[in-house]
């Protein structure tokens, strides 16, 4: 009995590599990873980054390393929430809770009229390939085939819908997002203070904000230095939620956070210039491309320094997120009236260490979302059985200006979790010269401290190697004339 079980138990150990392995090697075929003689990981021998070598240097805790722990939410903001739940039915509020957070992660961009209308032509073309057309069409046959047309666009469309953010809601919002929305805001903002300790934003302005979740996530970052939070949302309950949240849960008491200032539309004002501006799950919920194109486009005139941007990690938000940094750099040009508009010079700060198009976007038919991951806690009026989940998220950092000659920008991200082996570890990489890498670092080839700091790098980390002059990235220009 005992050892068919142990033969029972060897033979699923070995299935599970096997499966390990067909996913490892249908990732590699999916993404057009670069080939071993462009490496510049591998064939380059490359070794630990010496400016970051130091008498506290840790492998564990290396430079690169930018994932935080379990991000648990303030004692004091769990606190108003706890208060300010106590008014509703919330056992009620599970099954509305659920479904609202399926439709969020399921959420797609609406169709363009012009995509819409080249799917109908192409339906129609295929219809009309299966008849006659020496028969002239009666009227009712006429009518017949725009019906049959109809009904397969609207099984084949998505149907996108605005989302009416009322008071219950705001609630189940609140129960669903708020935790780990939470999350992700947090570990965007303390990548920022990790890579430039002297940033401190005294004005930030938060389109879409919702209910107020990236001034607790700023405030548990930056300590009571942010003199203003512009707080932008249409909706009147969440506005309203989020102030409850600021009064400990009793609209009796005075905000905890003095300088928010809420507002249902942007400031008009060209002159009002702020540190930071942002859009967190915001720009699914506007009805057109034209919508997020101006959006982005006043985000980015609005900011001084930083603009964030932040999805959900499903395809369809990275491709929004891929399409507000192709927007401000450049790659991609809006069609329409506003194509000949100009934009302030930047570039990437995170995740992306080159400023060319989207490596896995580019390199594929099949697009592989690039996204992040951070584990939280989330509300204990849910009722959950597991202590820590994991949110996915997909995001870039702009900045204003020309790329700096820092430390980690020549380090490559990395894309994927780590494949941890016996005596080496496999990397996906997103290297500055623009390309997807995979490389195998050993001990012997690539020095014991590259070796272990990769080992024990996480999914989103940097890896700090050495710098090579072959990982220059391309110039902006000469990738807009290959495209062309």
């Amino acid at each position: 009995m005992a050892a068919s079980y142990v033969k029972d138990v060897t033979v699923l150990c070995s299935y599970s590599q096997l499966l390990k392995r067909n996913i490892h090697r249908q990732l590699c075929i999916k993404l057009k990873y670069s080939t071993v003689a462009e490496l510049t990981v591998e064939n380059n021998q490359t070794t630990i980054d010496e400016n970051v070598k130091s008498e506290s240097f840790k492998h564990r805790s290396h430079p690169g390393v930018l994932k935080c722990k379990r991000v648990v939410l303030p004692v004091r903001l769990q606190e108003s929430i706890s208060v300010l739940l106590e008014k509703y039915p919330v056992h009620q509020l599970h099954g509305q809770t659920q479904f609202l957070v399926n439709y969020l992660a399921s959420r797609k961009r609406p169709i363009e009229d012009d995509e819409l209308r080249k799917q109908a032509i192409k339906l129609e073309n295929e219809i009309s390939t299966n008849r006659s057309g020496d028969i002239p069409e009666r009227p009712k046959e006429l009518k017949k085939r725009k019906s049959l047309i109809m009904n397969k666009l609207r099984r084949s469309v998505y149907h996108w819908q605005p989302i009416i953010y009322n008071e219950m809601v705001a609630v189940a919002y609140l129960l669903g997002r708020f935790a780990p929305n939470y999350a992700a805001l947090y570990r965007v903002f303390n990548e920022i203070k990790r890579r430039e300790p002297e940033f401190r934003p005294e004005a930030i302005l938060d389109f879409g904000s919702g209910l107020g979740t990236s001034v607790w996530a700023a405030e548990a970052t930056w300590e009571n230095q942010v003199k203003e939070y512009m707080c932008v949302d249409i909706s009147k309950s969440m506005h309203a939620t989020a102030d409850s949240l600021l009064r400990d849960g009793d609209e009796n008491k005075e905000r905890f956070i003095k300088t928010v200032f809420q507002r249902h539309f942007t400031p008009l004002s060209p002159d009002r210039k702020y540190n930071m501006t942002m859009s967190a799950f915001s720009l699914l919920d506007l009805p057109t491309k034209s919508d997020r194109v101006n959006t982005i486009r006043m985000l980015w005139m609005k900011t001084d320094d930083f603009l964030l941007i932040i999805e959900t990690g499903s395809r369809e938000g990275f491709e929004t997120v891929n399409e507000a940094r192709d927007l401000i750099l450049g790659i991609q040009r809006p069609s329409g009236k506003d194509k000949n508009v100009e934009l302030e010079d930047g570039y990437v700060f995170a995740p992306c260490q080159h400023d060319v198009s989207c490596p896995r976007k580019s390199s594929t038919d099949v697009i592989i979302p690039c996204n992040c991951m951070q584990d939280y806690q989330p509300l204990k009026e849910l009722k959950l059985k597991l202590n820590t989940m994991k949110e996915r998220f997909s995001y870039v950092i702009l900045r204003k200006g020309q790329r700096k000659n820092r430390v980690d920008d020549h380090w490559p991200r990395v894309i994927e979790p780590v494949l941890q082996r016996s005596s080496h570890v496999i990397c996906y990489l997103c290297c500055p010269n623009g390309q997807l890498e995979r490389p195998t670092i050993t001990a012997a080839k690539h020095g014991r401290d590259l070796y272990r700091c990769a080992r024990l790098s996480n999914h989103g980390d940097l890896l700090p190697i050495s710098h090579l002059e072959s990982s220059n990235p391309p110039s902006l220009t000469n990738e807009n004339n290959k495209s062309n």
